[in-house]
């Protein structure tokens, strides 16, 4: 039931941000077939797409979760721990009078792409889930706005371009599965 209400989702969505705001829309799947997760965001990196949403419905073996969630993908344990090792060996190399490689560079240059990667998923993220919240609160009166939030997401993992993942309601949930 997820993957016919999310491709109706995405389907609306593409033909709103086609009609309505002139944007170039792919989608992953246009049809009921399975595309796995590293080939949804292998679209988006093949054709160097600006933004890549992940559309999805939630699900928990109780039927009263609901709610909007929007998530960003944040690794920020790993890279910390990478970033705060590349400068301890930066400063060994300094002193040894090593000349940084371009190994190096490549790192801080790719570690600079994902920060700002990051943030425009932070802003991406806390825009959509504004918006479709608002709208839903427009027309049904008990939609729980479950915020913004990170996560690991594979599907988000080794995207070169912001990127969310929506989770636009609870299909575990009756009201929400009918909306």
């Amino acid at each position: 039931i997820e993957k016919d209400i999310t491709l109706d989702i995405s389907r609306r969505l593409a033909k709103k941000l086609k009609d309505r705001l002139g944007f170039d829309v792919t989608m992953t799947r246009q049809s009921d077939q399975y595309v796995s997760l590293g080939g949804r965001k292998d679209v988006a990196n093949r054709l160097d797409a600006d933004l890549f949403v992940s559309i999805h419905a939630n699900a928990a073996k109780s039927k009263r979760p609901k709610g909007i969630e929007t998530y960003y993908l944040k690794n920020s344990n790993d890279r910390a721990t990478l970033r705060l090792a590349n400068l301890e060996n930066g400063v060994d190399m300094l002193i040894r009078g090593d000349v940084s490689t371009d190994a190096d560079l490549s790192y801080i240059l790719s570690d600079i792409i994902q920060g700002q990667k990051e943030a425009d998923s932070i802003r991406a993220a806390s825009h959509i889930q504004e918006a479709l919240v608002g709208e839903a609160k427009s027309r049904y009166a008990d939609v729980d706005d479950l915020g913004v939030k990170q996560g690991p997401f594979l599907v988000l993992d080794g995207t070169y371009m912001a990127a969310v993942l929506v989770e636009t309601g609870f299909v575990s949930n009756s009201t929400e599965a009918k909306r």
